[in-house]
């Protein structure tokens, strides 16, 4: 899932597509919006699209805190959907809209 601020002044496509690409280094398709996840607490609303991988490659990945050693390690995990059930993905819901359409 990928967040952006809203009113940044690019269109949703756009804006997935550069942080799939700064985050995970991944080119994708962007489909139809899925589901809209509301504000709570400090958390603006959470938009979930449909996307297709089209490429990955975790050495392009850029931005500050891939910079900064003391941030940590950014590790891309590759998750089997058979797997999925065991994860503590958040949030609930789409976690839940993922299991319903991996058949």
């Amino acid at each position: 899932m990928v967040s952006r601020r809203l009113g940044s002044g690019s269109d949703d496509g756009d804006a997935l597509r550069r942080e799939l690409r700064e985050e995970l280094g991944v080119e994708a398709g962007i489909g139809e919006r899925m589901l809209i996840i509301p504000a709570s607490g400090e958390s603006g609303p959470q938009w979930i699209y449909r996307a297709a991988l089209r490429t990955i490659d975790p050495g392009r990945r850029c931005g500050p805190e891939f910079d900064d050693p003391s941030r940590g390690a950014y590790t891309v995990e590759h998750v089997r959907l058979d797997d999925l059930p065991a994860l503590n993905l958040l949030p609930e819901e789409a976690k839940r809209l993922l299991l319903s359409i991996r058949s």
